[in-house]
């Protein structure tokens, strides 16, 4: 099994990460960081910029579950800006994520996503 994770180098991320390479689960992941990019076995990271809507799509080869953390940062100080930059940052990601996978081949079977649900209002409603 190979796992593709967003986030991998952060808090939750890292340990996600670590369980599943301790259980033999292949990881590949995406960094905005060409300086954070390993390549090792059952660890290879990918290039990618969610601004630009960039995407190196290589990173999807093998992988069955996507796990997706990344988003900015939520140890800030809650502004409404800085709630805006939160909520954007997660869905610009995630549309990002499922507009790739239109466009190849891939045998991507699930999707997770996290994030941290203060930051959404409260509605019975809206689905955020």
């Amino acid at each position: 099994m190979r796992v593709l994770i967003t986030g991998a180098t952060g808090l939750i991320g890292k340990q996600i990460t670590d369980q599943c390479i301790a259980q033999n689960i292949e990881v590949n992941y995406l960094t905005t960081s060409e300086e954070k990019i390993k390549n090792k076995p059952n660890y290879k990271g990918f290039l990618w910029n969610p601004n630009n809507k960039e995407i190196d799509t290589k990173c999807f080869e093998k992988v069955d579950a996507i796990i997706h953390l990344a988003g900015a940062s939520i140890a800030k100080r809650w502004t409404d800006e800085h709630k805006e930059t939160v909520i954007k940052s997660r869905i610009n990601t995630a549309n990002l994520l499922y507009s790739s996978l239109q466009y190849i081949d891939h045998n991507v079977r699930q999707f997770i996503s996290a994030s941290a649900i203060g930051a959404y209002p409260s509605s019975y409603s809206k689905i955020y």
